[in-house]
């Protein structure tokens, strides 16, 4: 598709940063992890609303908790400073709980999004400090997410009962699923289990034949029959899209990180190319300043999404990691990281605020009345992606 191609911004010089120094943005996110930690040292961050920009104080539902166990093991990485190591460490029995604990499971919270749970706490905790019990957690969480594997569409439910016909969610995924299948591909290198691999490998394939449309712009979520594998239709998730037909910001930004990811693990080089051709839609359809619309599809006066920023900014770092030296793109897309990563800093954080948060304008959900809002995983994927700009490190994903 021509279009694809013709940038509304180029990205093709690295952009002349008027703050360079990312260092100095990351000191100012270890000052806010230092200042929360004690408060949020049982319990997790979430959302915040309102002038104050506090976080929501949760236990280890939902689906966000990990991306402050996340930060916390970032910064220990970074730091060395045990701190952060025993605070994250200590979440793991929660993250255990959640497992094994009937009441979680009838009350629904082991969705698709296990993936984001364990990556970021389980295994991120194995991977740095050799923790068996963490390994034998993320496998465990592994094994509930294949749980909810559904054959003949060939996808990971999303929400709901899995295995009840009649729940309205019942053969539903949504296009946040693509981050969820690292935790599928780290459990099969290290069990050798190769069903896990294949599970994700299917699962991708699925949302790239289904959720893409024709001009590379997503699909929040699409149900599909069960017994048959035929897909049925997608829909706008209240909340979320402006429209039935428009493109979520976020949504798009879960795609151009996750393809390149499903990538790296499986070598198939039709994700590598689907990170690409989403990507193009996003940096398309991105404003001067290069932080999106919450919606593509909402008004040119709506709020922003700084989250969504974010999180393309370290997938198309990741995006650019799998690609060739000598590919054009390769350099484009990290100048692409480096402008949005430079707006967030000058424009979208609470540098001068008393604030628990990073940046304002992330959109958990779409409220238009309060742009005041904060999320945590769009504090998550602003350290993660200055991490990557500022040093050599190896994904937790």
């Amino acid at each position: 598709m021509a279009s694809q191609r013709e940038q509304q911004q180029s990205y093709s010089e690295r952009p002349d940063l008027d703050v360079p120094d990312f260092e100095e943005r990351c000191e100012f996110v270890l000052e806010r992890i230092d200042n929360n930690i004690d408060k949020y040292r049982t319990s997790f961050p979430s959302s915040a609303t309102g002038p104050e920009m506090d976080y929501d104080e949760w236990d280890v539902t939902d689906w966000t908790p990990s991306f402050w166990t996340g930060m916390l093991w970032l910064a220990y990485e970074h730091t060395g400073d045990e701190k952060y190591r025993e605070v994250a460490e200590g979440h793991l029995d929660a993250y255990e709980d959640r497992l094994e604990n009937t009441e979680h499971i009838m009350e629904g919270t082991l969705t698709h999004d296990i993936g984001f749970l364990y990556s970021l706490s389980a295994v991120a905790q194995y991977r740095l400090t050799g923790n068996e019990r963490a390994r034998q957690v993320g496998l465990f969480a592994t094994d509930r997410l294949v749980d909810r594997f559904h054959d003949a569409p060939g996808i990971i439910q999303a929400w709901g009962d899995h295995r009840d016909p009649d729940d309205v969610e019942y053969g539903s995924t949504i296009v946040d699923s693509i981050m969820n299948l690292p935790l599928l591909y780290w459990a099969s290198e290290e069990t050798g289990y190769d069903r896990y691999r294949t599970i994700a490998d299917i699962h991708a394939e699925q949302l790239a034949e289904h959720f893409v449309r024709d001009d590379y712009s997503t699909y929040h979520v699409y149900k599909f029959d069960v017994e048959t594998g035929e897909p049925i239709r997608h829909r706008a998730e209240r909340g979320a899209n402006y429209d039935s037909e428009s493109c979520w910001a976020r949504g798009q930004a879960w795609a151009v990180y996750g393809f390149p990811l499903a990538y790296r693990y499986s070598g198939n080089e039709a994700f590598r190319e689907m990170g690409r051709n989403v990507t193009e839609y996003y940096l398309n359809n991105l404003p001067e300043d290069h932080v999106p619309r919450w919606d593509f599809g909402a008004p040119e006066d709506h709020i922003r999404d700084s989250s969504s920023a974010a999180i393309a900014a370290s997938g198309l770092i990741e995006l650019a990691s799998c690609l060739p030296a000598g590919d054009p793109d390769r350099q484009r897309y990290l100048n692409a990281s480096l402008a949005m990563l430079d707006s967030l800093g000058q424009n979208y954080t609470t540098k001068g605020a008393d604030s628990e948060a990073l940046l304002r304008e992330a959109k958990y959900a779409n409220d238009p009345d309060d742009p005041n809002n904060a999320a945590i995983f769009g504090d998550y994927y602003y350290y993660e992606a200055l991490t990557r700009v500022t040093r050599d490190w190896e994904s937790y994903w």
